[in-house]
């Protein structure tokens, strides 16, 4: 009888320590400028590179896996591209968002990731005033641009290069992060006042009640993956403790946010974490932005003395 419980709790033992592995997060440190402010990530399937954008530096990194080797893939200013945020690789090729020279004028590039060209400069008329902080981009290359000062969401048709409203309600205020579904019928944004909430592409339709469980967490990167959504909360730079990598499981039509999970909330390395990018059965945020040493007005540094290396949290996702 003895032996027998020695066995189980051998087998238990073994159980908890396999899900500690899985859960296991690594840290990986960006070789790149400690006061860069990075905000946008997207990783190349392929190639496994990762692509950073950066908001102070106006300029786009391209990165081994492991944060080595750290190359501009867009210089400082390039074609007017500054205040670089959301992005998103398709087919190989690179779409980010930006300001042209700093001002509030919203762009978005493509990128041809084989050459590194800038292929499309996409912007909105001057007289047009929206901020563009996140995107997402179908399989046809057509972006959805969330808009978080004035609660829309844009669409840019790459066919025409048109860019237009999509979505105007009050019910998305504030969004922010924003992520497309495997089939391409629905569109997954975070609003600032509501949640997270999903969109029916078709028809522009709401398809989610309120999300309670997600106001007021500082939602910023959204990614969808396997039905899940991988959501980053940052609480706009408050309650270190709590920010952080969360997985929510979706209803088999995706239509419905069920049970939540918390990733890595608590961690030390998260200082305002940004967004979120998949490779390989992993997710790779942004940890530490370093936003709280900002002086967004004069685009500076408050205490170059403080800064850290740029951190990455990578987590396998089931």
């Amino acid at each position: 009888m003895a032996n027998k419980s020695v066995s189980i709790i051998f087998f238990l033992l073994l159980f908890i320590v396999g899900n500690l592995q899985a859960q296991k997060v690594e840290e990986i440190f960006m070789d790149t400028d400690m006061g860069s402010m990075p905000e946008g990530i997207a990783i190349d399937q392929n190639k496994g590179h990762i692509y950073m954008s950066s908001i102070r530096l106006d300029k786009v990194y391209r990165c081994d896996i492991n944060g080595q080797n750290c190359i501009d893939v867009i210089s400082s200013g390039q074609e007017g591209f500054t205040f670089g945020t959301g992005m998103m690789i398709v087919k190989n090729h690179l779409f980010v968002c930006g300001r042209f020279e700093r001002a509030k004028k919203p762009m978005v590039l493509q990128i041809d990731l084989a050459t590194n060209n800038i292929e499309n400069v996409f912007k909105l008329p001057d007289s047009t005033k929206a901020t563009f902080n996140d995107l997402t981009v179908d399989e046809n290359w057509n972006v959805y641009m969330t808009d978080s000062d004035f609660s829309r969401i844009y669409r840019l048709d790459h066919k025409t290069g048109e860019i237009s409203v999509f979505l105007e309600d009050v019910q998305i205020k504030g969004p922010n992060g924003i992520c497309i579904s495997d089939d391409q019928s629905k569109l997954y944004l975070s609003s600032t006042t509501f949640g997270i909430r999903i969109v029916d592409i078709a028809t522009k339709k709401i398809l989610n009640p309120i999300h309670d469980a997600t106001i007021g967490k500082g939602i910023d990167g959204l990614k969808y993956y396997k039905n899940k959504l991988l959501v980053v909360y940052n609480y706009g730079g408050k309650e270190k403790e709590k920010q952080g990598l969360v997985e929510f499981a979706l209803s088999e039509n995706g239509a419905e946010i069920l049970h939540g999970k918390d990733l890595t909330i608590g961690h030390a390395r998260n200082n305002i974490p940004t967004t979120v990018g998949m490779y390989k059965g992993h997710a790779y945020y942004l940890a530490n932005s370093q936003f709280d040493n900002y002086n967004w007005g004069e685009n500076t540094v408050r205490r170059p003395g403080d800064l850290v290396k740029t951190a990455l949290l990578k987590v396998k996702i089931d």
